[in-house]
């Protein structure tokens, strides 16, 4: 009995010692790289790795469904790939950035040339070193992206996702994805860098330096002339329509850029519930490189809008626009923006006239336009009128900084008023005559569309005093001349506790 007991303690000891007392996790399973070889049938061969601090080759046979699995303990990532065939036929490669998975077929192959610059893999994987495998680690996902979109008409033809990642995704041999499109179409990369993708049908062919590089799309969207954000801008084949190369709504300046288009012909379409664009679609050619798409234009209904640009074609602020109704005296006006921009909403069917106005402060006399009104007419069919104008008074940008004297930092949130002057440098007080912005937070601003003339400009922050650093001679902040190119102002601030008397504001 007492043999017994001691026996049943002995053992009940030993078991919790060799649990490592209850609360051990056990050793952390070793890192591996492991995939499948398969040409649309599992792959009978060799597969040897390569580490990229030179370590000796590791290499194994693939298992019946083209298998593999390496053990990379002590190994330096990334690693090359190469799976030799029992029957003789041409080697693959993969690649691994680190450990994972690294399947070997011959999309995968096109990947890792793509990403190493070369089709002769067998001399980069002879060659292999931690600079040149860092190299195509670096450049992997982009291969990716050209191959993908190079062969999205292929991919889409067997059924594959254009998502679908031929190194690291999962891989079935069952005649589906991927495996069904290699039991129908065999792609051969020659050393020269020629791809043949042989069908039923017959073969295509592909050069890997010129045709497997992509390029972008680029334009906008504007609603009455102004950035229309959060319209959705879409890329598709121009043969089909079928074939989607991208989707992307626009950001708050209404700009779009879709990637990924290798070369070829597309149509680009804009959509946006509730409202129509011009055009409605537009069609594009990628020939190689970046290319302008179109700038899709929407209006909102029952509107007038446009720009105003100066004799020099830049915008021109400050002008006033008024729209009064056939038969009636008074209607509503809108004032131009640094973009020469204006609009008018709220209108209705009817036929408008459209007058532009503006003081020309240096002359004293009216501000002359190519017309002194045009005639825009509304209706049910055609509900919106862009109404441009051309000024006799050329437009300018001043901008600059305001940064401290003492030790250069750039200050923020200063606001600064531009006065328009007359010749006889008094404040002219007409319609248009003050131009406002606040500094940034590297202490820049800019205020564009100004029309020449003489201008004050003031800053103001509590707690600071300034000066202009930079201008013509006997310019100062309270008196100086913008005419014939823009404008860019250095402005020094000084803290009140600081300074020993008043510097800046207009009149000092």
């Amino acid at each position: 009995m007492r043999t017994t007991l001691f026996a049943t303690l002995l053992f009940a000891l030993v078991s919790v010692c060799g649990c490592g007392g209850g609360g051990g996790t056990g050793a952390q399973p070793a890192p591996t790289v492991s995939g499948v070889a398969a040409t649309g049938a599992a792959l009978k061969g060799t597969v040897t790795l390569k580490d990229a601090a030179g370590h000796q080759e590791l290499s194994k046979k693939t298992d019946v469904n083209g298998g593999y699995s390496f053990d990379v303990s002590g190994l330096s990532a990334p690693f090359i790939l190469k799976v030799t065939p029992d029957s003789g036929g041409s080697a693959l490669y993969s690649f691994a950035p680190a450990a994972g998975t690294a399947n070997l077929n011959p999309l995968a192959n096109l990947v890792v040339a793509k990403a190493a610059g070369s089709a002769d893999l067998a001399t980069v994987y002879q060659n292999a070193s931690t600079q040149s495998l860092q190299g195509i680690a670096g450049s992997l996902g982009q291969a990716l992206t050209d191959v993908r979109a190079t062969l999205t008409a292929l991919l889409a033809k067997y059924g594959v996702a254009t998502s679908v990642d031929p190194i690291s995704g999962a891989y079935k041999i069952d005649g589906t994805g991927l495996d069904g499109m290699f039991d129908h179409a065999q792609l051969a990369l020659a050393s020269n860098g020629q791809l043949s993708v042989v069908e039923t049908g017959g073969t295509t062919t592909y050069n890997l330096n010129s045709d497997f590089a992509t390029f972008a799309v680029f334009g906008s969207a504007t609603l009455n002339n102004l950035p229309f954000a959060n319209v959705q801008v879409s890329v598709v084949d121009a043969a089909t329509g079928n074939l989607s190369f991208g989707s992307v709504q626009t950001d708050a300046a209404g700009a779009y850029r879709i990637a990924g288009l290798p070369r070829g012909s597309y149509t680009v379409r804009a959509l946006k519930d509730g409202y129509s664009f011009q055009p409605a679609v537009g069609q594009v050619g990628v020939t190689g490189s970046d290319v302008a798409g179109p700038v899709f234009r929407s209006a909102l209904p029952y509107s007038i809008f446009g720009t105003v640009l100066g004799s020099n074609g830049a915008g021109l602020a400050g002008v006033t626009v008024s729209v009064v109704r056939s038969g009636f005296t008074s209607g509503k006006t809108a004032v131009t923006d640094g973009n020469g921009r204006y609009q008018v909403t709220g209108l209705t069917n009817a036929v408008y006239t459209v007058t532009p106005s503006r003081m020309n402060a240096a002359t004293g006399s009216a501000v002359i336009f190519d017309a002194s009104s045009k005639t825009a007419q509304l209706s049910t069919s055609t509900n919106y009128s862009q109404t441009d104008f051309q000024a006799d008074i050329p437009a300018y940008t001043v901008s600059g900084s305001v940064k401290m004297h003492t030790d250069n930092a750039a200050l923020p949130r200063v606001a600064l008023t531009l006065v328009t002057l007359n010749n006889a440098g008094v404040a002219a007080g007409t319609s248009g005559s003050t131009f406002q912005t606040v500094s940034d937070r590297d202490g820049n601003f800019s205020l564009a569309g100004i029309p020449s003339g003489y201008y004050a400009i003031a800053p103001v922050l509590t707690g600071y005093d300034f000066s202009l650093l930079n201008a013509a001679p006997g310019a100062t902040m309270s008196l100086f001349l913008l005419d014939g190119a823009d404008l860019t102002l250095r402005i020094g601030a000084w803290s009140t506790s600081e300074a020993t008397g008043g510097v800046g504001g207009i009149g000092q």
